[in-house]
């Protein structure tokens, strides 16, 4: 599935020098060799591949703010026993040579699934689907004190408790924008808003509200790899979004594109996934689309020129609503 033509990048496209990062990377403890190669993939960040010492890191630089970046970290300290996630070796806010925070991360040998999926016979989607919904348990049953976002030392900063009511009074405050009603016209915006209230008991009946959620779960940010023949989930990356609060926000990311996906990615993910401990009521699917709706919704709201970015959200939208 190819994200660039669904999404803008909001990361300006500049290109740090060499010597910058070189500068960078040397007061960091590190000799870089040879090119510091910049990656494609991020649409907010920017990532590079180096090589230090004979072995491979990642440079990470990000533009969020510093409880968003603090927050990302603390969520890999925290998982990187558990979940197949990046190792983080030293980061700073604010340095000088980039303006930017930066991260130094270990770097994972992998490809997108993004970039394979479409290449994959049915027995090797079956196989990542399985991988899938068996590190999707293991993320999901990570539980917290209240529902919320993510600050330096894991500690939830700022609450969204309780999360039925706060998520649907931040519907109602999204469809209040004027720049969504500019973007989808009035008769798409009254059939959405006519679609929160009615399926109100898809939020309500949410089965868990304090768990970790990745909240931008979908190919571009999962790393597989073959070994041995088999395919599996080599890491989950980009956790900058990751909050406390329902696994179906990641169900809803997955299966966003549902009719693009391959048909083998559904049964053995599910079954993985109730397999080893993970929750789903019957009408998961239906909870998943609903609450996906939000992230369609801020996109829409966002200021900003992303024609790529919007007309994507108006799509999933009118499909969802009709």
């Amino acid at each position: 599935m190819d994200f660039d033509k669904k999404y803008d990048r909001r990361e300006p496209t500049t290109d740090f020098s060499q010597a910058k990062l070189q500068r960078l990377l040397c007061r960091s403890g590190y000799e870089p060799a040879g090119c510091i190669k910049k990656l494609s993939g991020g649409y907010s960040n920017l990532n590079y591949l180096f090589e230090s010492k004979g072995t491979k890191w990642i440079l990470r630089l990000s533009g969020k703010s510093v409880r968003e970046f603090l927050g990302e970290l603390s969520v890999l300290e925290q998982v990187e026993t558990i979940l197949p996630v990046p190792r983080v070796l030293r980061f700073e806010t604010d340095a000088p040579e980039v303006n930017r925070h930066i991260a130094i991360m270990s770097f994972v040998e992998g490809v997108p699934l993004s970039q394979t999926e479409d290449d994959l016979p049915a027995a090797a989607i079956e196989s990542i689907a399985r991988s899938l919904g068996y590190w999707m348990a293991k993320m999901h049953q990570i539980s917290f004190h209240t529902s919320g976002f993510f600050g330096p030392g894991g500690e939830i900063v700022e609450t969204f408790t309780p999360f039925q009511e706060k998520t649907y009074h931040y519907y109602q405050h999204l469809l209040s924008e004027p720049l969504l009603a500019k973007r989808l016209g009035s008769e798409t915006l009254e059939k959405l808003a006519r679609y929160i209230e009615i399926n109100r008991p898809l939020l309500e009946s949410l089965p868990a509200v304090m768990n970790l959620t990745h909240s931008d779960f979908n190919q571009k940010n999962l790393l597989v790899e073959n070994k041995s023949g088999h395919w599996q989930i080599a890491a989950i990356l980009d956790w900058e979004f990751a909050f406390s609060g329902s696994p179906m926000i990641d169900f809803g990311n997955f299966f966003r594109y549902d009719t693009e996906l391959s048909p083998h990615y559904e049964q053995p993910l599910v079954e993985a996934y109730l397999a080893n401990g993970g929750v789903l009521d019957h009408n998961w699917k239906a909870q998943g689309k609903y609450l996906d709706l939000l992230s369609m919704m801020q996109f829409l709201t966002r200021e900003g020129d992303y024609p790529r970015t919007f007309a994507t959200a108006r799509k999933v939208i009118e499909n969802t609503v009709e």
